[in-house]
């Protein structure tokens, strides 16, 4: 039953990935399975009239009657749909599998930040597109398998009527080949799941040898040979596995092979002695009937070898539909009601959170209040817990006791996207897209232009960008353009903070969005962000620049509040707080800034 199911789940797939094209590929198939009879009845029809005209001494050319013209025209006819049927398979193969990696990159984008921090997901998602590669396989091997079973019943019936011995025979002796398919595709299918990781492993050793960002590293280190030969050694490592589970195929392959051989050289003795005592030797009869046992014999192994394959594709595709309906654990269906216009408070209560696979809690009983226009920074030394906060309110996790609450409402009841709307961030690792510097501004393609460049005058880029040829359409990396710009970590810093700006959100959060910046920048930047008196601000630094300009200041350390304050009051009541101010003002002295 659950091959049934996942057999017409797969051609579901078929169908919404290739449209139209899925029956015509069908049509087509069909079509061409009367080319099989149509060949074997062409040539013996040749074969018989090649030999009367021999027996009669009559021209050669007499053989080409009317009935042989046509058989021709539609030999002819049925190669030519024939290869217009193999195109179509190529273009609906490679659309289905498109098709289902897009669905992969789909769930894997509808699933919550959590998951990246288990290993396991990374594997699921290799295995899910090596799934979606066995699903594409099983669609023409399912159009296969249906044409190879109408041209076999057919074949064995004109078998049957000609030497049912024989025609059993050849139907017991293809079993084998079933039985050889399904134990190779359950042996790959349990090797496939323990390999992944080094497969993923390859992969990862690729993409650092090939990659950009660790290019100067390499090269500087020296670490080029390292990773070759950490490569080389999984690859051989993969590469000895595979070819010891192919063996397990080959050799009972080969067996059979032998078998195989041995039984088409019967076929043609044994067909020629029936053929003798009962035909009169005729060579065109010899012909038809071996041809027929020949094509029964390798249409039944083909149709063996497609049944023995399917359980293989039965467990790959369990696997697929898995990965597609595995749930967010951050969210509860209904659970989200609360759409909001603007965030006008923000309170963590009681909040306690470890990340998934943690012992340790990265913040304990964490409890402060943000409120509406309020500018806050939040210090602490690394590790204290500062990120985790912002990937709190952004939804990315969910706290394990306590509550976030945003506007008095529990963060769990309002719609994710209406409360990230609201919420323009920096992140401490943000990124840069190879792609215009306006769309990794706007981060999109249609932008307000007088707003484009209101921010990137705020974040000092109008004399770079302006003097670009292509302005805020220029590419920033060279990976698709050679022309485009290679920027400064301070001036990809800068973007991130313009990114930030440009989006019309209530509430601001920045974290350490000062760490590249030269002095001036960074006092321009805290300038703009500070004097928005309508917008919440949110702030994680290090520097402890315009102190003094923050309505509050929330001190963390080891994932608890310290203190809260003004810079005042924590300096004289807070030791740890006056520590961080008197290391970082000494710093400063030190340097001459």
């Amino acid at each position: 039953m659950n091959n049934i199911k996942n057999f017409i789940y797969t051609f579901k797939m078929f169908k919404q990935s290739c449209g139209f094209l899925a029956l015509i590929k069908i049509i087509l198939e069909l079509i061409t399975m009367i080319k099989v009879f149509v060949e074997v009845y062409f040539v013996s029809l040749i074969i018989e009239e090649i030999t009367q005209s021999i027996s009669n001494t009559t021209n050669i050319f007499n053989i080409f009657s009317t009935k042989l013209i046509i058989l021709g025209l539609i030999m002819i006819s049925l190669t030519i749909i024939s290869s217009i049927s193999q195109v179509v398979d190529d273009i609906c193969s490679e659309k289905m599998q498109r098709y289902l990696r897009l669905q992969t990159i789909k769930k894997v984008s509808e699933l919550g930040i959590d998951n990246f921090d288990n290993p396991s997901f990374y594997d699921n998602i290799n295995q899910t597109i090596i799934n979606s590669r066995n699903m594409d396989n099983l669609v023409s091997d399912a159009v296969t398998l249906g044409v190879t079973l109408v041209c076999t019943i057919v074949l064995f019936i004109m078998s049957f009527m000609f030497n049912y011995y024989i025609a059993i025979i050849i139907l017991i002796l293809s079993i084998p080949v079933y039985l050889v398919e399904k134990k190779y595709y359950q042996i790959i299918y349990s090797w496939e799941e323990l390999e992944l990781p080094v497969e993923r492993e390859i992969g990862y050793i690729t993409n650092i040898l090939t990659n950009k960002n660790w290019a100067k590293e390499l090269r500087f280190f020296n670490m080029n040979h390292e990773y070759m030969d950490r490569y080389n050694e999984k690859t051989k490592k993969y590469i000895h596995e595979k070819t010891r589970i192919l063996k397990r195929k080959g050799i009972p392959m080969s067996a059979i092979s032998i078998v195989n051989s041995i039984v088409q050289i019967s076929i043609y003795i044994v067909t020629g002695i029936i053929i003798i005592n009962n035909y009169s030797g005729s060579i065109s009869i010899f012909y038809y009937y071996s041809a027929l046992l020949i094509k029964l014999f390798s249409y039944t192994r083909q149709l063996f070898a497609c049944g023995g394959r399917f359980h293989g594709y039965n467990d790959r595709i369990n696997r697929y539909k898995n990965f597609l309906c595995k749930n967010d654990s951050l969210k509860i269906p209904n659970e989200e009601s609360i759409v909001i216009d603007k965030i006008n408070s923000i309170k963590f209560e009681d909040v306690y959170f470890k990340y998934p696979g943690n012992e340790e809690y990265t913040l304990n009983n964490l409890s402060f209040e943000i409120n509406s226009s309020e500018k806050v920074l939040l210090i602490g030394d690394n590790g204290a817990g500062k990120s985790t906060i912002i990937k709190i309110l952004l939804k990315f996790y969910r706290v394990n006791d306590g509550r976030v609450l945003i506007n008095n409402y529990p963060i769990e009841q309002i719609v994710t996207e209406s409360l990230r709307n609201q919420i323009g961030v920096i992140f401490q690792d943000y990124c840069i897209f190879s792609d215009t510097y306006s769309y990794n501004i706007a981060l999109t393609k249609e932008y307000n232009q007088e707003e484009m460049k209101k921010v990137t005058s705020q974040i000092n880029l109008s004399n770079i960008v302006n003097e670009w040829p292509n302005s805020y359409e220029t590419s920033l990396t060279k990976f698709f353009d050679v022309d485009g710009k290679e920027l400064s970590g301070g001036e990809k810093q800068k973007i991130a903070i313009g990114r930030c700006l440009y989006k019309n959100s209530s509430f601001l959060v920045m974290d350490e969005p000062n760490s590249s910046l030269d002095l001036k920048t960074e006092s321009d930047i805290y300038n703009i962000v500070l004097k928005e008196n309508e917008k919440t601000l949110l702030l994680i630094s290090h520097k402890l620049s315009k102190i003094t300009n923050f309505d509050k200041i929330i001190v963390l350390k080891s994932g608890c509040i310290e203190a809260v304050g003004s810079h005042s009051q924590l300096y004289n009541c807070n030791q740890y707080y006056k520590e961080l101010y008197d290391l970082q003002v000494k710093k400063f002295t030190q340097e001459g800034k």
